[in-house]
Parts: C-alpha cells; sequence; structure tokens
C-alpha cells in the first residue's frame, strides 16, 4: 500500500483465489464422487456459493470497488471456519 502497489497484489491475489478454488473444488468434488459420498450434491453447493461469491468480489474490484473490508475477512473466516473444519470434516471418515 506504501508503495501504491495495493491494486496490483489484491488484483492478483483475488485471481490466484479464484484459480485455486476451482482446482481444488474440482478435485475434492472428483473424489466425493469416486467414494459415492452420500452428502455430494449438497456440497457441491456449499462450492458453487462460495466460488460465485469469489466471483462477486472480483467483479467489484474490476468495477473499482473497495473489495478489502472487514466483511471480506469475515467471510473468508466463515467458510474457512464453517466449511473445512465442519463440511469437509463430514466426508474424512466417509473417504
Amino acid at each position: 500500500m506504501k508503495n501504491g502497489k495495493a491494486n496490483d497484489v489484491l488484483e492478483s491475489t483475488l485471481s490466484a483465489l479464484a484459480s485455486y478454488t476451482r482446482h481444488h473444488f474440482a478435485y475434492e468434488e472428483d473424489l466425493l464422487k469416486k467414494a459415492a459420498f452420500p452428502e455430494y450434491e449438497a456440497h457441491c453447493l456449499e462450492h458453487r456459493i462460495l466460488l460465485e461469491e469469489v466471483q462477486k468480489i472480483q467483479n467489484r474490484f474490476k468495477k473499482g470497488e473497495s473489495v478489502v473490508s472487514t466483511d471480506l475477512f469475515n467471510f473468508l473466516k466463515k467458510w474457512l471456519v464453517d466449511h473445512i473444519k465442519g463440511t469437509d470434516m463430514k466426508y474424512s471418515s466417509h473417504i
């Protein structure tokens, strides 16, 4: 931020987040499908919702809107806590 490069860093960070998320979810969903995870559809729905939120954040950023806020950090924290530590743990014993 001090060097005037905050937007460049944020743009690459959001892009990397979106790319990683799509790749990770595709891998995870393939694994769950092969394992015949009974909550597969509901799990995939959660993934689609997160991907939509990430896309909305990227779109807002591209329009010049501020996206760095406590709302963004709270959203990411909630996702990490609720999905990864909660939903993802449901399939770990199944697999």
